[in-house]
């Protein structure tokens, strides 16, 4: 076994050459079976020869050599299985002899081991790509958490993330008390954060806002305001934080308020009374009560309420709104020789006997 003789003749045995085996008493060489060989001469059985790396023995008695599939290499002789490519890389080709054919993934990829496509290297969470492609770093503001999903999705309203690369929802962060993100597309800063309504910004540096609430009389509707709007004269708020000019209330008849940002309104004093018939009534002092009359009422807004003094007499009660001038027509006169006034508007005849 090992050597062949094909001729009549008393010349020796040949050694069987490398790639075949000879068995005893052979006439004529066999050839090692597809993808196997003997790299040395001698060879006296099928199992002399090995199967080739790139290949794995399938079957050792009758010598079947089938090609290591795609995702594994062998690089060895004689092996009964194939390895598998490492994680993270890729082998698109069958019978591959080198641990070298496992091609690498792009940079921030990854491959399950024995991966056989290029498709395989999907992009690691936090950077987006679709599968076998060039993988790109989330942008600030942006986050990939699903791995069977290729997009960015940004960080919900009202958060921000100034990260790159982020693979979580968590790493967006709440925006500071009082402010917001006013629905942006991405915050990727913490200045992103606005200040709400009803808040003014009072400080911006390179990394967060101040927000300062808009006070009793004030108000805001806007994000990323740097000052409070005020409640006109004649109206008040005694709300904090308002965000509408509707918080600014109309002062009651008989009540004003003459500043802007007012949280409550004044009532007009005793000996005063309020027209509400001039212009800007609220907004202004109460008027005093025409001469020789005097009122205990506070808020008043009726001329009526103001009654003559004692000794004085209502003379004329046509009182036409409008303004000071026609309140003087609210005459409180001297009451007539003859009569007396008790202070109630009217003059009465002295009695029968008196004078």
């Amino acid at each position: 076994m090992g050597s062949f003789k094909g001729s009549i003749g008393n010349e020796a045995c040949a050694p069987c050459p490398v790639n075949t085996y000879c068995l005893a008493q052979s006439l004529m060489l066999v050839v090692c079976v597809r993808n196997s060989s003997r790299l040395t001469e001698g060879g006296q059985t099928v199992q002399d020869c090995p199967c080739r790396p790139g290949f794995f023995t399938e079957d050792s008695v009758s010598r079947t050599c089938p090609a290591c599939p795609v995702g594994t290499f062998n690089a060895l002789f004689d092996q009964t299985n194939c390895t598998a490519c490492p994680a993270g890389t890729v082998n698109t080709q069958q019978a591959a002899d080198d641990a070298a054919a496992c091609i690498t993934c792009g940079a921030n990829a990854a491959a399950l081991a024995g991966s056989s496509d290029a498709t395989a290297c999907a992009c690691n969470l936090g950077f987006s790509g679709e599968p076998g492609d060039t993988c790109i770093a989330c942008a600030a503001g942006k986050f990939r958490s699903n791995a069977s999903e290729y997009i960015f999705v940004n960080c919900p309203a009202d958060t921000y993330n100034a990260q790159l690369s982020v693979a979580s929802i968590e790493s967006c962060l709440a925006c500071p008390a009082n402010t917001s993100t006013t629905n942006r597309i991405r915050s990727g800063s913490q200045l992103d954060c606005v200040c709400q309504p009803g808040y003014r910004t009072v400080t911006d540096d390179a990394s967060a806002r101040q927000c300062a609430q808009c006070g009793a009389g004030r108000f805001q509707p806007n994000h990323n305001a740097t000052a409070c709007s005020d409640c006109a004269t004649g109206t008040y708020s005694a709300s904090l934080a308002a965000v509408s000019t509707t918080t600014c209330i109309q002062c009651a008849a008989g009540s004003f308020t003459t500043a802007v940002a007012s949280r409550a309104c004044e009532l007009c004093a005793a000996n005063t009374w309020q027209d509400l018939w001039s212009i800007d009534a609220l907004g202004q002092p109460c008027q005093r009560c025409p001469s020789n009359s005097s009122s205990v009422v506070r808020g008043a807004f009726n001329v009526s309420s103001c009654m003559c003094e004692r000794g004085f007499w209502l003379a004329d009660n046509s009182f036409a709104p409008g303004g000071l001038e026609e309140a003087d027509a609210y005459g409180c006169v001297l009451c007539d020789a003859g009569n007396f006034c008790p202070g109630n508007g009217t003059s009465l005849t002295c009695p029968l006997n008196t004078w």
